[in-house]
């Protein structure tokens, strides 16, 4: 049961890009984050007693990221709005 798919041929990003994007809303995958996110972004997720997101920065600049509700950070800080990640940064939310 289930799905694959073989893609044998040497293709621009955008195809990949608009190929997984397509595919995601035929499966009707949720993502971690309710926004899209910024090229070099991600955000991952780890639950247990309290769910956690991880919030990755991998381009080699600062890049403004929103943040569509309050959160506070593993060390207490609380953030809001639009913020900057470093280059290289991963912020650790707390999610309520």
């Amino acid at each position: 049961e289930g799905k694959a798919y073989y893609v044998c041929s040497e293709n621009e990003d955008a195809f990949f890009e608009a190929f997984y994007h397509d595919l995601a809303d035929e499966e009707e995958l949720a993502g971690n984050w309710p926004e899209e996110l910024p090229q070099g972004v991600t955000v991952s997720k780890r639950s247990g007693e309290e769910s956690y997101l991880f919030v990755q920065n991998f381009n080699e600049a600062e890049i403004p990221f929103n943040l569509p509700k309050e959160y506070c950070t593993i060390t207490g800080e609380t953030l809001s709005g639009t913020i900057l990640l470093n280059p290289f940064e991963c912020l650790i939310l707390v999610e309520a």
